[in-house]
């Protein structure tokens, strides 16, 4: 009785400190060959506009399914028109976003096969984008290159090609991650947590950051898409947040960084409207 006792009590407390809860089951979302060798994928998208979503990659069906954080289906995206490798199979799809490579609010993403071929694709089927090269990197602990980057001038792509050449593209948005990743700062290993609101703006935009401990104070610099600096501020280790004026600056898209020891994190993108 007294071991029966304990067991129960041993149950009663790993429950109290381990609660799981079977929240809801996609089908066709496991990654796994599941079709002559086709793999399927369930993640969570940060949405520029939207915000985060379900997505379901299934290859099988050729589709793209959107869901909203209660499951609920907002969005089938058609699969049925891209082109296939030389197996038959589809390629990778990357960079699943709404304002990355445009600013139309629509979902688009990267398609790659056959490491010579990058395509990137609207929600309704539209090219926007072809090339006979892929977004190659070389590994490294910790990762040091990546396909994509967002910069004080805007974002950038590069793509390696065959004949050992490597192409840099300029994008007309902004990176979007999956919901887990802060913005971290690629350049020196550093997080800022920079979240700027309302966004878009109108009469103002506050930035709220946090900077590391060892960094006592930082140039908050607000960049448009070009590159060219238009403000410049000081902010310091003890504050959170930098409320900014936007009146002065003309409707569209600009950029910001906290610039350390000549060294210029990544933040996000400010979107000015009237």
């Amino acid at each position: 009785m007294k071991k029966i006792t304990t067991i129960l009590l041993l149950f009663v407390q790993i429950s109290c400190f381990s609660q799981f809860t079977l929240e809801h089951v996609y089908d066709s979302a496991s990654t796994w060959n599941t079709c002559a060798g086709q793999m399927e994928q369930l993640l969570i998208i940060n949405f520029e506009s939207s915000g985060p979503h379900y997505v379901k990659v299934n290859r099988c069906g050729a589709v793209i399914n959107v869901f909203d954080l209660n499951h609920n289906l907002t969005k089938n995206i058609s699969l049925a028109n891209l082109p296939l490798d030389n197996s038959g199979q589809f390629g990778d799809i990357l960079y699943l976003s709404e304002n990355l490579f445009n600013v139309d609010n629509k979902i688009e993403f990267m398609y790659c096969i056959n490491n010579n071929l990058t395509q990137v694709y609207n929600e309704d089927g539209t090219l926007l984008f072809n090339d006979n090269s892929a977004p190659l990197i070389r590994i490294n602990i910790p990762t040091q290159q990546l396909p994509i980057y967002n910069t004080p001038n805007g974002t950038k792509m590069i793509l390696s090609c065959t004949n050992g050449q490597a192409k840099v593209f300029g994008l007309g948005g902004a990176l979007s991650t999956a919901i887990h990743n802060a913005t971290e700062n690629v350049l020196n290993g550093k997080s800022y947590n920079s979240i700027p609101f309302p966004n878009p703006a109108n009469q103002a935009v506050t930035i709220k950051f946090k900077l590391p401990n060892h960094v006592e104070q930082a140039e908050l610099i607000i960049h448009s898409m070009t590159g060219v600096e238009i403000k410049r501020f000081t902010v310091y280790r003890n504050e959170n947040e930098k409320q900014i004026s936007t009146e002065e600056l003309t409707p569209g898209i600009y950029y910001y960084g906290f610039e350390v020891e000549n060294v210029i994190t990544q933040g996000n993108k400010i979107v000015i409207i009237r």
